[in-house]
């Protein structure tokens, strides 16, 4: 009380060695997305976030100026590749729009999402409640009882919170589509529970009886996964897979999958060039908002990230090539 300086409680180090996950996450069971209130119903609408996250302190820690400085063993972190563990893990993740009466504590109605990180919400006095999805959805519901009223296809997810006005007594409602921020940027393959989401920036407005349209979706098919095979020693990949994880994973995500945001590293046609220390090291993307690490990492230290990324694309591969013999496409 008399610095005012929180009294660390030694739970918060997380020193057991194989910690249990702790829910919520670091997304909270309510990020930064708005909630709204009706002061007709007397309810507050909440996106939530319902997935863990499993804290370990790491064995040594040294803060360092351009990597994430959490406290946390990212490796220990990581998701699983064991499929079984995997698809456990990835079947408790989810998301949820709830309307809470705060007066009686309970939950009146909610709306179960495939995944978190939807978007904000909006209650109007005319009995609506207004929300985007990660599934990319634009919906409304009754505010009283959750009856869905209304979808529209947005092409993309929507985050942002809705806002309603009027322009010569004709209401609208818009809101900001695009998919991004932490959650696909870091989980990677747990941002996929919503689907394969793609960031098109855009406002989107809506009133009553508006004909307007959005263009076609252009299907995007990617790359093939063709990586060059795995040669590192496994005491490379080690170093390499914790240095991914510290320095890279919170924009390319974890264990080396991209969440559709930022580049998927498996793919990079620098794995096979000297490009990847230039851009790495010294910069080379400095442009487009990718730090130049050479401060902090040696030329080993990146050779041993790409070959940690190099041996993740080789498993990536094989995985799809089993999944195509379990379910071949159908030809053309």
């Amino acid at each position: 009380m008399r610095t005012g300086r929180p009294i660390e409680t030694a739970l918060a180090r997380y020193e057991s060695k194989d910690p249990a996950p702790v829910v919520p996450g670091p997304l909270g069971a309510h990020s930064w997305q708005p909630m709204s209130y009706s002061s007709e119903h007397g309810l507050v609408y909440i996106p939530v976030n319902d997935l863990g996250f499993k804290y370990k302190s790491p064995e040594t820690f040294e803060h360092k100026e351009l990597a994430t400085n959490y406290g946390i063993d990212l490796v220990a972190a990581a998701l699983p590749q064991d499929p079984e563990i995997k698809k456990a893990i990835l079947n408790t993740v989810r998301g949820k729009l709830i309307a809470w009466d705060p007066v009686q504590q309970k939950q009146v109605w909610s709306v179960e999402r495939p995944g978190p990180w939807n978007g904000g919400v909006l209650s109007t006095a005319g009995n609506l409640v207004f929300e985007g999805t990660a599934s990319a959805t634009f919906e409304a519901y009754r505010a009283n009882s959750g009856e869905k009223l209304w979808s529209f296809a947005a092409q993309t997810g929507v985050m942002a919170g809705p806002v309603s006005y009027k322009v010569n007594g004709e209401q609208y409602v818009a809101v900001l589509a695009g998919w991004g921020g932490v959650f696909p940027l870091a989980t990677g393959e747990v941002s996929f529970k919503s689907g394969r989401v793609r960031n098109i920036s855009r406002m989107l407005v809506f009133k009553l009886g508006g004909k307007a349209s959005l263009p076609p979706l252009l299907e995007a098919e990617g790359p093939p996964l063709n990586p060059p095979p795995a040669t590192a020693s496994a005491v490379e990949v080690r170093n390499g897979e914790r240095l991914y994880q510290r320095y890279c994973s919170a924009c390319h995500g974890d264990v080396a999958i991209g969440g559709g945001v930022l580049p998927d590293l498996r793919y990079s046609p620098t794995l096979t060039t000297e490009q990847w220390f230039y851009i790495t090291l010294d910069g080379g993307l400095r442009q487009n908002g990718m730090v130049a690490f050479g401060k902090e990492l040696s030329r080993k230290d990146a050779a041993d990230i790409r070959a940690y990324v190099i041996l993740r694309a080789n498993q990536g591969k094989a995985e799809g090539e089993a999944a195509e013999k379990v379910s071949p496409s159908p030809s053309r």
